[in-house]
């Protein structure tokens, strides 16, 4: 069965391989978060969490951040491609586009039918 440790781990091997900021754990006021990814889902990154997660997620959501729910089938193994469509679908909230990373401004182009692939 997969836990958040699983899910830390993951997320951590996207980080070398994707070359993303990820930080564990995150603490907001008085809950501990097991991840956060800086730069994507809302300014303040996003705080994935495994569904079915009971902490609450208020204060969090107030000083905002972004908080995903995710299936530990699939979020406790790393999978290059579901990870990038997971954070092209959150957004990039860098300073400016141009600091995002390379795939992700190709992926967005794809997605977005300026590139061929």
């Amino acid at each position: 069965m997969s836990n958040e440790r699983d899910m830390i781990g993951a997320w951590q091997t996207a980080a070398a391989d994707l070359g993303i900021e990820v930080h564990s754990p995150c603490i907001v006021e008085d809950e501990t978060f097991p991840v956060h990814v800086v730069f994507f889902g809302r300014p303040a990154g996003a705080l994935p969490v495994l569904m079915g997660d009971q902490r609450s997620r208020r204060r969090a959501e107030e000083k905002g951040f972004f908080i995903s729910l995710l299936n530990p089938a699939i979020y406790c193994n790393y999978d290059r491609a579901q990870f990038i469509e997971t954070l092209v679908d959150w957004g990039w909230f860098g300073s400016t586009t141009s600091e995002a990373p390379t795939w992700y401004k190709y992926e967005v182009a794809r997605v977005q039918g300026l590139t061929n692939g």
